[in-house]
């Protein structure tokens, strides 16, 4: 209680700005429970990977989809391939490029990690209504278009 009260004598900006640092690290702790094999990181690249659905995405194309560096993904991806969720391979055309490529186990329990997800967003948003979510939303684009776009 006296942390909200110290938290509390910062501007509105300094306190959306800690608020969004500190919920990042409880919602990651919070995820990293809600998964059997996989971190909530992880889960999230295989969500960004499905996103692309009629083919195999290239490590920059989902690096950019999650908001991560390209050797961030690589990284990630690197352990998932180990826990046998995707393989990396080469672009048959461009051998520069690294597609990731989800394998038959993440199909066979991709039912599974939908259940956790959505008990994971029940968890998470509860009591907050569709509007409230709407105005988080709008709020974050503009954040990060503005962190996008920051110079020094």
């Amino acid at each position: 209680m006296r942390n909200e009260k110290l938290i509390e004598k910062a501007s509105l900006e300094g306190q959306v700005y800690g608020k969004l640092f500190a919920l990042t690290n409880l919602i990651q702790t919070m995820g990293d429970d809600f998964f059997f094999d996989i971190t909530l990181k992880q889960h999230f690249v295989l969500l960004a990977i499905g996103i692309f659905e009629d083919y195999s995405p290239a490590l920059n194309e989902v690096a950019e989809i999650a908001g991560c560096s390209y050797q961030n993904i690589k990284k990630i991806s690197i352990l998932l391939e180990k826990k046998g969720y995707l393989s990396i391979v080469q672009d048959t055309e461009d051998k520069r490029k690294l597609r990731l490529v989800l394998t038959d186990k993440i199909r066979k329990i991709s039912s599974d990690l939908d259940k956790d997800i959505n008990r994971f967003f029940d968890s998470l948003f509860k009591g907050i209504s569709e509007k409230q979510k709407k105005s988080m939303l709008m709020g974050l684009k503009l954040m990060e278009k503005n962190a996008a776009n920051f110079k020094r």
